[in-house]
């Protein structure tokens, strides 16, 4: 079965970089980008996209910012929960495992070249997040 999509756009605020703790106490990060994805000349989309590898998460950590326009493959994931409150709820969540870094935005100001995520590919097993 295939779950896949991929988007181009540009990343709108700087990556935010979240640290959780699995039950048996291990760490591990998680990377979040939102991307304006452009629908035509007038009207964007904008997609809210999490990475887990390890690796994937140290690049967007250290190269990726405001304005760079990147390229996400990546899978589509259904979030479900309860609220406090007793109601049911779900979301769609857009899970990235590979981020090419087509071009820096206008304030870059690292020296990182424009270069593809290949080596980042998705790591099996912190796909497994256990809370």
């Amino acid at each position: 079965m295939l779950n896949t999509f991929m988007l181009e756009g540009n990343v709108t605020v700087d990556p935010k970089i979240n640290i959780y703790t699995k039950q048996g106490g291990d760490k591990f990060n998680t990377a979040n980008l939102y991307v304006a994805v452009a629908r035509n000349k007038d009207e964007a989309d904008f997609l809210s996209v999490d990475f887990t590898s390890p690796k994937t998460v140290e690049y967007v950590k250290n190269y990726v910012r405001k304005g760079d326009l990147v390229s996400i493959t990546g899978s589509l994931r259904m979030d479900q929960w309860t609220d406090p409150d007793g109601t049911h709820r779900t979301k769609l969540k857009l899970r990235g495992y590979r981020l090419d870094k087509l071009r820096n935005g206008k304030n870059h100001t690292d020296a990182e070249p424009n270069e593809s995520s290949d080596d980042f590919a998705p790591d099996n097993e912190s796909d497994k997040i256990l809370f």
